[in-house]
């Protein structure tokens, strides 16, 4: 059976080293389980669930290089909404993104497949935790 990743070997094994492992895409998209649950929205000609949906249509732009996935709930809980975040903007503290049902699907294929801009960072957070 063949791994769609490599792994990395540590250079010295030591007892309890975590093993590297290069992933086979460059940018992640978190899709919340929780909302694609609640919302059970289907999108575009397919009527396919936005994760499915998704993925299609990045195979079919050939973009293998971004990977989607559900996650555990943002604790964004949109109403009405899907919340989605993309690797490359939380590395920056932007802002997650909500889908909602009637908007164009075609705009997240362009937020996904846009090259990255500098932009303003979310101020951070003053609580302590």
């Amino acid at each position: 059976m063949s791994l769609p990743f490599r792994c990395q070997p540590p250079s010295a094994p030591t007892r309890g080293a975590l093993t590297a492992a290069r992933a086979p895409w460059s940018q992640l998209v978190l899709v919340c389980s929780e909302c694609m649950s609640r919302r059970q929205d289907v999108v575009g000609e397919e009527r396919l669930p936005l994760r499915k949906w998704l993925k299609k249509a990045l195979k079919r732009a050939g973009r293998d290089d971004i990977h989607v996935t559900e996650t555990e709930c943002f604790d964004l809980c949109p109403k009405r909404g899907i919340a989605l975040a993309c690797s490359r903007e939380l590395q920056d503290r932007r802002p997650l993104r909500v889908y909602r049902r009637g908007d164009d699907p075609e705009l997240l294929m362009k937020w996904l497949l846009e090259e990255p801009q500098p932009g303003p960072a979310a101020p951070p957070s003053s609580g302590g935790a």
